[in-house]
């Protein structure tokens, strides 16, 4: 039977990417999930402590032991914090955030695709 909760993962990389007037955090996690996982998100809960929380969750069934590698990448809007909290199956980690400095609306749009990202 399938279950909806906290799914494994090995690496974490984030980044935030400065905008003229806001940001965007780009968060890539890698990492072997059982093989018949499926919907992986990526859950924004409120900031604790000045600290933003993401938990990465899924469905998980049918326990085989066999794994499969996966890579998933989710980006989203928000104020720029020094470290990010990720959660997966194994506990939660902090993950430091590589800052990209605002320079010009062309930079922007260059990383933006560099990361294969749509400009906002």
């Amino acid at each position: 039977m399938a279950y909806y909760g906290p799914v494994p993962f090995s690496t974490a990389e984030v980044v935030y990417v400065r905008g003229e007037h806001m940001g965007l955090y780009v968060v890539t996690l890698r990492g072997e999930a059982d093989d018949f996982t499926a919907g992986l998100e990526l859950v924004c809960d409120q900031k604790a402590g000045g600290v933003l929380n993401l938990r990465l969750m899924g469905w998980r069934g049918l326990l085989t032991g066999q794994k499969l590698p996966y890579q998933m990448t989710r980006h989203f809007l928000g104020s720029y914090q020094a470290r990010v909290e990720i959660e997966g199956a194994y506990g939660r980690f902090s993950i430091a955030v590589k800052d990209i400095p605002f320079v010009s609306r062309e930079a922007f749009a260059t990383t933006m695709r560099n990361l294969k990202l749509d400009p906002l």
